[in-house]
């Protein structure tokens, strides 16, 4: 598989990726590989042509359901690992979208199944318990039910019955406001199977009951069949209960005998294998042998379980008729079938271990590659190192230019504050006075001066004002990089709360409703990455249409794998071909009497992310809104 997807996009193919994994499982359980390999060389040709990351994350699923069905332990795990690697790549991007979920939470399922298979039941309960909580999250009813049956059955066969219990509860609790769905019967089955094996057979019989009570709502007479057959198991196992096994059998046998029902092989053994322990407790030792005769050909029993179970019931039947040859001869059939289990559980075992061993092959060759590029790597530093002993002695005399350059630069840097100040104060001292003036002339003569008179000396009152921010926004922007940057762990969170109360009156005046969530802390300049914030805020409450409360959105995303701060606003927005000149100074894309402002707010901002190694940029809608990203890579 490749290492590298140039790009991940979304679902543009226009697949339907769980209608396609539906389409692989069934073919893998009608062992029609041939076909299933066809159907997802095409999806995997049409993925990579679509850059498809999605599509590619399905066709290495559909592998793994292909081969762990053809039992390929090998490629399962080749594509488990497959599967692994795109996943880690993609994750970020697309960890949101409920299509990925669901891929996923398939993912661990099968993943389960694999190591259900090979018998490392610790790793399939672990991710039998990733699926869940998957389903859990997204909703999904149909998958909630059959991950906690099998992870049900998972604890019931490491005899964990009380964890059993709990997941099958816990399910209940999660779909507690649907009172009806298909597959409750089931869990009601399981839960009273797994109480049976812990001893409470009441409690048990209870579940039994309502199990039978959905089935027949479902009309899935091989379901109530099989939980009768369970409830007569439990009540065998049962003192209190023991006297209603006989009834309880008895209205399996009634639906067995029904003219248009055709009972599974698997169903009827079970059906006989309870009946005939009936037989044996009650000493009806020829009935149960009557019962088991059909079975004596071990043919006729397909599962190894199964087998041994019954050849054990056949041995007690012997045993109870005094037939000790006979008895002794399914003894040894008993014997030999467990020893073949024991067999087949040593192979799994085995099989697991060489699997085991091939992946770590796989890995320690991984590793050689890069020791072997490590080693490249240092050879060639040893080789840089000599060329940089050479240039040592330029370097250092280089050095003291540098030091000195320095020294003339933070000079110069002091003067040029000192300068920006003291022209700053010049400028002010007359726009003051000429404000002032104006002012008490205008309250003084308001009743002698004729209108126009009074309009002209608002545009002086007016000008001076912006005059005077014009000039102060000029000094802040001049102070900005001038000085040593001391970076610091800042908690953006505070930050961005401490600048909302700044703004508090703003933020009332407009009625503005503002959204932020929690964003992860940074390393900058905490005044500067203030600043920032401040004037991206009071923009948004700013350029609004008078018609329109400010709707403002603060937080943070993983895009490209990065952090990316956001400030979201509706406000006017800013038409496509304006968007470049943004951050230029001076530069004011609305009329002055319409927006009050400098045009430094925006070249402050992209000056304040310059200093921190980070970027700026835009998305906007004319009349619609505008929202602005940043990061920091300081």
């Amino acid at each position: 598989m490749s290492n590298e997807i140039k790009t991940y996009k979304t679902n543009k193919s226009q697949i339907d990726y769980i209608a396609f994994l539906k389409d692989a499982f069934n073919l893998t359980r009608r062992k029609d590989f041939k076909k299933c390999d066809a159907k997802i060389e095409d999806l995997r040709k049409l993925s990579f042509k679509k850059d498809d990351a999605l599509g590619m994350l399905t066709v290495e699923l559909a592998c793994v359901y292909n081969y762990i069905a053809q039992n390929d332990l090998k490629s399962t795990n080749k594509h488990i690992n497959n599967f692994d690697d795109l996943y880690n790549k993609i994750r970020y991007r697309f960890h949101r979208e409920t299509i990925f979920a669901q891929i996923l939470q398939r993912f661990y399922n099968i993943k389960s199944a694999y190591f259900r298979n090979v018998q490392a039941l610790d790793m399939a309960i672990l991710y039998s318990n990733k699926a869940l909580t998957i389903a859990k999250e997204i909703n999904d009813t149909r998958f909630i039910i059959n991950v906690t049956v099998s992870l049900s059955n998972l604890y019931h066969y490491e005899r964990q019955f009380d964890k059993a219990i709990n997941i099958l509860k816990q399910a209940f609790e999660k779909l507690k406001d649907l009172p009806e769905f298909k597959g409750k019967n089931v869990l009601h089955y399981c839960l009273a199977d797994n109480q049976s094996s812990l001893g409470l057979h009441i409690d048990a019989n209870n579940n039994f009951n309502k199990a039978i009570y959905w089935a027949v709502r479902e009309n899935n007479i091989n379901n109530i069949i099989a939980i009768i057959c369970g409830q007569a198991l439990n009540c065998l196992h049962s003192e209190e209960l023991y006297p209603e096994a006989k009834s309880i059998l008895d209205k399996a046998s009634i639906l067995i005998q029904e003219k248009d029902y055709k009972a599974t092989d698997e169903i009827l053994i079970e059906y006989y294998k309870v009946w005939s322990m009936y037989h044996v407790k009650e000493k009806q030792y020829q009935n149960a042998l009557d019962i088991l005769s059909p079975y004596l050909s071990i043919v006729e029993i397909p599962q190894l379980q199964q087998r041994i179970q019954i050849f054990k019931l056949i041995t007690e039947a012997y045993i109870g008729l005094g037939e000790q040859e006979k008895a002794f001869e399914y003894l040894q059939k008993y014997t030999e079938f467990q020893d073949q289990e024991y067999q087949n559980a040593r192979s799994i075992y085995f099989k697991r271990q060489e699997i085991y061993l091939d992946s770590l092959q796989d890995k320690v060759d991984d590793s050689q590659k890069d020791l072997e590029k490590e080693i490249a790597h240092r050879q060639q530093l040893e080789r840089d190192k000599e060329e940089i002993l050479k240039l040592t002695d330029l370097t250092m005399n280089q050095k003291e230019a540098l030091e000195q350059k320095s020294e003339d630069l933070e000079r110069m840097n002091q003067q040029l504050e000192h300068f920006s100040r003291m022209v700053a104060h010049d400028l002010k001292e007359p726009l003051r006075t000429m404000h002032s003036f104006a002012q008490i002339l205008e309250q003084g003569e308001k009743n002698n001066l004729q209108e126009s008179s009074l309009e002209f000396l608002n545009y002086i009152v007016e000008g001076s004002d912006r005059m005077q921010k014009l000039i102060s926004s000029i000094l802040e922007y001049s102070k900005l990089g001038n000085k040593q940057l001391v970076f610091k762990d800042v908690d953006v969170n505070m930050l961005i709360e401490s600048t909302l109360a700044d703004l508090r009156n703003q933020i009332q005046r407009t009625n503005a409703k503002i959204e932020v969530k929690a964003v992860p802390p940074v390393k900058g300049v905490p005044a500067m990455i203030k600043l920032l914030f401040q004037n991206l805020i009071s923009n948004a409450l700013k350029f609004i249409p008078d018609d329109r409360t400010p709707h403002i959105k603060i937080g943070a995303e993983i895009i490209d794998g990065k952090i990316s701060y956001y400030v979201s606003d509706n406000g006017i927005g800013i038409a496509e071909e304006n968007i470049g000149k943004v951050f230029e100074v001076f530069t004011r894309l609305n009329k002055k009497s319409a927006y009050e402002g400098s045009g430094l707010g925006l070249a402050s901002c992209h000056r304040i992310i310059e200093l921190h190694n980070g970027g700026i940029w835009l998305e906007s809608e004319p009349d619609k809104g505008t929202t602005f990203y940043f990061t920091f890579q300081s």
